[in-house]
This record gives C-alpha cells, sequence and structure tokens, in this order.
C-alpha cells in the first residue's frame, strides 16, 4: 500500500492509525451536481414563468369580459332607443296619415260641392216650385274644412 492511500484511510505515516480523539476536519455540506442545481434552476424559471402567464391571461381574460360587459350594455341603449324612436316615428306617421285623410277628404268635398255649383242650374222658379235642398249643406262643409285647418295649422 501506497502511503497516499493509506493516509486517505486514515493511517499516518508511520504506519499507526489515527487515534479517534482527535478531531476531524468539518465536514462541509455535499455540493449538488452541476445538472441537478440546472435541472433545480430551469424547474424554477418555467415556474415562474407559467405562474407570470396565468396571471397575464387572467388579466386578459378580465379586460375582455368587461369590454364584452361595455359592448353589451352599449347595445342595450341601442336597442332601447330604436324601440323609443320607432314608437315615436309610428305616431308622428298615424297623425300623418289621420291629417292627409282627412285633408284629402275635404277636398274631395270641396270638388263635390265646386261640381254641383257648375251644373246648370234649374229656372228659380222651378226650383221653388220643387223645393229641392241642395246637395251639400255649405255651412256643414265650412265647418269641416276650418276643422280640417286647424288640424294640419293652416291659419287663415
Amino acid at each position: 500500500m501506497s502511503l497516499i492511500s493509506n493516509m486517505a484511510r486514515g493511517a499516518t505515516g508511520n504506519g499507526t492509525e489515527r487515534p479517534s480523539s482527535l478531531p476531524s476536519a468539518p465536514q462541509l455540506p455535499a455540493r449538488p451536481s452541476e445538472p441537478h442545481r440546472l435541472g433545480t434552476k430551469t424547474i424554477q424559471a418555467v415556474d415562474q414563468l407559467t405562474s407570470m402567464s396565468a396571471d397575464e391571461i387572467e388579466k386578459v381574460a378580465r379586460q375582455v369580459v368587461e369590454a364584452a360587459q361595455e359592448i353589451a350594455d352599449v347595445l342595450r341603449e341601442a336597442a332601447r332607443r330604436v324601440r323609443e324612436n320607432g314608437r315615436i316615428a309610428n305616431e308622428r306617421l298615424g297623425n300623418f296619415v289621420r291629417v292627409a285623410s282627412t285633408c284629402a277628404d275635404a277636398a274631395r268635398l270641396m270638388q263635390q260641392s265646386v261640381a254641383h255649383r257648375d251644373d246648370p242650374q234649374p229656372d228659380p222658379a222651378e226650383a221653388i216650385d220643387k223645393r229641392q235642398a241642395p246637395p251639400t249643406d255649405l255651412d256643414a262643409l265650412a265647418a269641416r274644412i276650418r276643422q280640417l285647418a286647424d288640424e294640419c295649422g293652416i291659419t287663415r
């Protein structure tokens, strides 16, 4: 045996063994191998990245939900406005049609009245004898025309 191998086994250089009462050098904790440290650091980095990625994904998801809620609120408001405007348009169109029909009726009555005036008139003596009422009531026609003019907003 060589001296180095004996010393490694605890023997002194003179062939006697070292007494066990002598303090030995403090044992350092075993240092992990370089691949083990690299693997540990890699796993820690992956954990950190996935945690950061998950947080970012959750943040984006919250933003998407908030934006979708805002869009839904805007669409609901637009639908409410469309309904309200449709109701107003229907009301105004109904009023217009009612007034237009009334005006058309008044024009028709006036045409009939003018047509009867243009008809050849019988001899007044015969008319008195026959005592025939005129075909239209002019007072009622005038009242109707005034009513229509008021509805149409026409001033005299």
